[in-house]
């Protein structure tokens, strides 16, 4: 997925129309426009206004960070992947101190290990939440 695409995607996400998050970042609705169609590539101090418009990192927009939720409105995981590393960021976002305390806890155990086996520990997650939350 490109830069604009995920522009495109996030702005509908929030229910935003162009006119609305040029008003929040100050980029005019027809470079945005010309952004999300890939007509024209976003300078770097556009992306920013986009970004902190729609409440996310310039590497979110680029593809180089996912948002994994761990406990549905009460912790997410931010995480950062640096493609010239084995290695990726994460950081946690936590709505209250127990949640904050668990996924600290599972970032610091999985921290020696591998992407790939963190990538995993990711995935169990996002099993048991299927297996909770489906009914």
């Amino acid at each position: 997925m490109s830069v604009g695409e995920r522009i495109y995607k996030l702005r509908n996400e929030k229910n935003l129309s162009r006119v609305a998050l040029k008003k929040m970042s100050g980029v005019s609705e027809s470079t945005i426009k010309q952004y999300e169609k890939g007509i024209r590539k976003p300078q770097a101090e556009q992306l920013q206004k986009i970004a902190a418009a729609l409440n996310v990192s310039v590497d979110y927009l680029f593809g180089n960070e996912t948002i994994t939720p761990i406990i549905p409105n009460r912790l997410n995981a931010r995480i950062i992947d640096r493609p010239d590393s084995e290695f990726f960021e994460v950081k946690i976002e936590a709505n209250d101190k127990e949640a904050f305390d668990f996924g600290l806890q599972i970032f610091q155990n999985a921290g020696a290990l591998p992407k790939e086996a963190r990538k995993e520990i990711l995935q169990y997650i996002d099993y048991q939440k299927s297996r909770y939350t489906s009914s």
